[in-house]
């Protein structure tokens, strides 16, 4: 077992440049999809603080974004679902955050899209960063 986990995330403009990054070394988690449930929420906390609206927040952990979109529609998890207590925490945590946003939307897309994310998680999980969040100049 490690001695922590890392979590990275990327705000886009609509020309797909990078305009916010975020970044942090946390305690261990139990499961991926608790590391990428925390990189989200921290996403959308940021996020909402700086005023955006109409954001499309995207991750590559499947059971993570299924359940998202189950809570969304108000549906309960589908039959042989299972989440463990503190995913479902974590979702809930986002599902509420979410709702700061009149236009916050969820989607699951492959690993390889999400790279930047990805790195960025690596970095803060080897160098044991505190949470660092970042501007791009897209200029």
């Amino acid at each position: 077992m490690t001695d922590c986990a890392g979590i990275g995330w990327v705000l886009y403009d609509k020309q797909e440049n990078i305009i916010l990054k975020g970044m942090a070394s946390i305690p261990p988690t139990s499961t991926p999809e608790e590391a990428e449930a925390e990189a989200l929420r921290s996403a959308l906390f940021q996020v909402g603080r700086l005023g955006y609206t109409n954001v499309l927040f995207c991750g590559d952990a499947s059971n993570l974004y299924h359940n998202i979109a189950a809570l969304e529609s108000n549906e309960s998890l589908p039959k042989g679902t299972t989440t463990n207590n503190d995913l479902a925490s974590y979702i809930q945590d986002i599902k509420n955050l979410a709702k700061t946003y009149i236009s916050s939307q969820f989607c699951k897309i492959p690993r390889t899209l999400n790279n930047v994310a990805d790195k960025l998680a690596k970095i803060a999980r080897s160098k044991k960063m505190t949470y660092v969040i970042s501007w791009t100049d897209v200029s």
